[in-house]
């Protein structure tokens, strides 16, 4: 498989436990907005009024995340894969921040103001799919390791 393929294939790996993680967390009343909420507002202009609407935007967050996992997997060897799951929650960590930072910084509606449940939930989501992402990664490398 090559580069591109294993961090498509690592970043839905990575979405599906995030959005689990965000299901989970939201329907606990935890958090007030899921991971497919945010790729609602941003194709839709709201949060997802129907079915159609919830599982587009789901799949459209899944696809964003399978994307951003491809650049992880082109990233991994610039900066070794010593410490990879680290590495892979760091990377998870600055997306998340990113992913609530941007609509802030652009005033969307809807994303613009987070409660702490939604905040923390989101950190821990994009923590879960940074460490996933570089476990897939791994377990996807065929290539002989130094330990």
């Amino acid at each position: 498989m090559d580069r591109f393929s294993r961090g498509f294939i690592a970043g839905t790996y990575g979405a599906i436990i995030m959005n689990i993680w965000s299901f989970i967390s939201y329907g606990l009343n935890y958090a007030k907005l899921r991971f497919l909420d945010w790729a609602s507002v941003l194709l839709f202009g709201n949060v997802p009024a129907n079915t159609v609407e919830l599982v587009t935007a789901l799949f459209a967050h899944i696809i964003w995340s399978a994307v951003i996992g491809i650049i992880v997997a082109y990233l991994m060897p610039l900066i070794t894969s010593e410490r990879y799951l680290l590495k892979g929650a760091l990377f998870g960590f600055i997306s998340g921040f990113l992913f609530i930072s941007i609509p802030i910084i652009f005033q969307v509606p809807f994303l613009n103001n987070h409660a702490t449940g939604t905040t923390v939930s989101i950190i821990i989501g994009s923590l879960l799919w940074g460490i996933i992402t570089a476990a897939s990664l791994r377990s996807f490398d065929t290539s002989p390791r130094h330990n």
